[in-house]
């Protein structure tokens, strides 16, 4: 219990410090250099229009590809984002045979399921609530544990998996844990530009007790066979068994998207951040009418500078998911 209110602590001063740098400090500087400094306003001015330019020119490669942000969708489309999805007609299972890294994940299956539940023997009780729990599982008890995050490392945990994994140029991979007697809740996904993978690694037992249903489609897991499908569609899984289903889940970009790797990731990790940000200024005791009223206009100052550093952060030097990444409650993933 000790140990879990330091790290309630820790949190809490992390998000203070993430809220205080990022939510008032910047800004304020900014509103200061802006009033006394013309140079510091010109500089910022020709950062923030490129920054803009950059965004714009994302944006725009998103458009002709049809990529698609699940968290835009719901902004621009409400509570009809899920018919809008529906509407798009994106194919729901993917025949594994088209996936080309099919052979080498089966040939390695083995190795990878042997290093996975030699893991969670020894520490099964390290993996984490999946996701938001209260949203999604029945029961608040489906956990998981991560290998990677938008291609970065998570876990020194499993060093043959993580090198299969980079292999096939998997942008996100953890091992999920459904417990018993639970349901996974249907929920869209954050993107069309995956294909996620199921690697099941231990199935308790074939449909109708246990497996996943994608746009109203029923698929077993079967042990050592791929499970893909577009993770932007409604879906759901279900455990209706007495033990635990286990498997492997990863991501790799669709075919024709493999340039826009990079960028998807950076969507990620601004969208988080911000996340992060507004999860910090709803916790804090600040007056409700200011944080409406503040909100918007920091997003619009700060979103495409912040941006634009975190893509060229990501690219050049970024070797680990950054620390908010660990204290947002649906970012996915866990150390």
């Amino acid at each position: 219990m000790e140990i879990k209110n330091k790290s309630n602590r820790k949190t809490s001063k992390s998000l203070v410090l993430l809220v205080g740098i990022g939510g008032f400090v910047i800004p304020l500087f900014i509103v200061l250099c802006c009033l006394f400094s013309s140079t510091f306003l010109i500089v910022f001015s020709c950062f923030w229009i490129a920054s803009q330019l950059h965004q714009f020119g994302i944006r725009e490669g998103f458009k002709r590809k049809g990529i698609l942000s699940v968290f835009e969708l719901y902004q621009d489309h409400g509570s009809q984002a899920s018919k809008f999805i529906e509407a798009l007609n994106e194919p729901k299972f993917v025949d594994p045979s088209e996936l080309t890294f099919e052979k080498l994940v089966t040939e390695n299956y083995v190795v990878m399921r042997e290093e996975i539940l030699d893991y969670v023997n020894r520490r099964g009780d390290t993996f984490i609530s999946a996701y938001d729990n209260q949203l999604l599982s029945t029961t608040n008890s489906w956990t998981a544990c991560s290998i990677m995050g938008w291609g970065l490392k998570t876990n020194s945990g499993f060093p043959t998996t993580e090198r299969i994994m980079r292999q096939i140029g998997a942008v996100t991979c953890n091992v999920s844990r459904l417990p018993s007697k639970t349901d996974i809740k249907a929920h869209n996904g954050e993107t069309n530009a995956f294909t996620r993978c199921h690697l099941p690694l231990v199935v308790p037992a074939p449909l109708p007790d246990a497996g996943m249903v994608v746009g109203g489609e029923q698929r077993s897991w079967v042990e050592g066979e791929i499970l893909a499908f577009i993770d932007l569609n409604l879906h759901s899984a279900f455990n209706n068994t007495a033990k635990d289903r286990i498997v492997l889940i990863f991501d790799v970009m669709r075919p024709g998207l493999e340039d826009y790797r990079s960028s998807c990731c950076v969507r990620w990790l601004v969208f988080y951040t911000f996340a992060v940000f507004d999860e910090s200024f709803d916790s804090l005791s600040i007056n409700k009418r200011l944080v409406k009223v503040w909100r918007p206009i920091f997003h619009w100052i700060a979103k495409p500078p912040i941006t634009l550093v975190l893509w060229v952060h990501y690219r050049w030097f970024c070797r680990k998911l950054p620390f908010w990444f660990r204290i947002h409650k649906n970012t996915g993933f866990y150390f």
